[in-house]
């Protein structure tokens, strides 16, 4: 059975108590819950295009967050209105997390040249693991 409700993390944990409920829609956004059997759930856009309903999968739950779905909601539109393949993103572990933030630091205007090239290793390269 499928439910439309204004998605959130209490709303999605409260459902998925519930076995009879397959799917969770979101009342304002094109954000679409389909619970597993172990009660995750993968992350679907249900978009109406061309007179057919698609349904790619952009993501899973609770791997990425009702706000970080949401978040991320305008760019994976953008995306899919471009031809471009659409995930939804999520730093998993820490050898995940390096890569972004040197990149995240490198473009941080507010940080001057001098820390940048003392602290932080340059793009290319590689972080002593």
């Amino acid at each position: 059975m499928r439910i439309t409700a204004l998605l959130s993390e209490s709303v999605l944990y409260d459902q998925g108590k519930n076995l009879t409920i397959a799917e969770v829609k979101d009342r304002k956004t094109p954000l679409l819950l389909r619970y597993k059997a172990d009660r995750t759930g993968s992350w679907l856009l249900e978009l109406n295009r061309y007179g057919k309903t698609a349904r790619p999968k952009i993501g899973d739950w609770p791997l990425v967050s009702v706000a970080g779905a949401r978040k991320q909601l305008e760019g994976l539109l953008l995306a899919i209105a471009q031809n471009k393949t659409a995930k939804l993103t999520a730093l998993v572990n820490v050898a995940e997390v390096c890569p972004w933030y040197i990149e995240r630091e490198q473009r941080n205007a507010s940080i001057s040249k001098k820390y940048k090239t003392v602290v932080i290793p340059p793009k290319n390269e590689t972080v002593h693991k």
